[in-house]
């Protein structure tokens, strides 16, 4: 597994560098590569019977690691912090209203925690930046989706996760990055971490921009549904919300300072 981990990053070299990386792999190089590979829920054909089983210890170490990985993403700037654990729980509220099987709710879920982690690769002047991005560094941040997913393909147990970090940002209409995919082009994965994302974004404060209303966030959603957002993800968000299944916390304006 050292082997494996040591090739990842020799890999990812290009994409990634700095010590929150090299924390994370720490903790993932503890881990067998049989149990790396067999670690994440397999989709359940209809006809089989699955058993209770015991907890996986294997399992809850790729979860530790992934919570690794979010928390360096989330606390190399004040304003992102909470941020990926919020669009994970959120996505994976979505996912099962839409009543999808279990299994890929699960994954759903710890994509969403990891749709960001191709930010690390980028540099702390431009992800931390309060002011109004250039044209040339919003292209460098739009970067972080492709380098998202260059860092997990080596990694075969968190090849499920990848349409999710690396498709986040594409729209319906094919408006979107990195690849201007559009509507069955995106899979479901990446549709429900999009709304669960703009959400978050737009109901926490921002250098660049005050938290906003839920109730009107979620109108600019439903406005944009069929065109950016898949309707159906969005109806379930704006169904979750009514219902009190989510509930956004008011955040102080100086939560959303550059972290020092």
């Amino acid at each position: 597994m050292h082997a494996l981990a040591a090739a990842v990053v020799s890999s990812t070299s290009g994409v990634f560098a700095g010590a929150h990386f090299g924390v994370a792999w720490g903790l993932l190089a503890g881990v067998s590569a049989g149990a790396l590979v067999a670690l994440l829920p397999r989709p359940r054909k209809p006809e089989e019977v699955v058993p209770a089983a015991a907890p996986d210890s294997s399992f809850d170490v790729l979860k530790e690691f992934i919570g690794m990985i979010t928390k360096a993403v989330d606390e190399r700037t004040g304003y992102l912090r909470g941020h990926s654990e919020r669009v994970a729980r959120y996505s994976a509220l979505i996912a099962h209203e839409l009543r999808i099987d279990p299994a890929e709710v699960e994954r759903i879920r710890l994509s969403a925690m990891l749709h960001d982690i191709g930010t690390l690769g980028i540099d702390d002047s431009v992800i931390s930046k309060s002011a109004s991005l250039t044209p040339e560094e919003f292209e460098i941040v739009k970067a972080h989706t492709v380098k998202g997913a260059a860092i997990l393909r080596p990694i075969d147990a968190l090849n499920d996760l990848i349409p999710g970090v690396e498709l986040h940002h594409e729209s319906l209409d094919g408006s979107g990055y990195p690849y201007g995919l559009h509507r069955d082009e995106i899979p479901m994965m990446a549709r429900i971490i999009a709304v669960a994302d703009s959400f978050d974004a737009m109901t926490t404060p921002r250098p660049y921009q005050s938290a906003m209303d839920p109730d009107y966030v979620l109108e600019v959603l439903n406005r944009l549904g069929g065109i950016r957002y898949d309707e159906n993800v969005v109806a379930a968000m704006s169904m979750l919300y009514l219902n009190g299944k989510v509930v956004v916390e008011p955040r102080r304006a100086a939560d959303a300072r550059i972290s020092g």
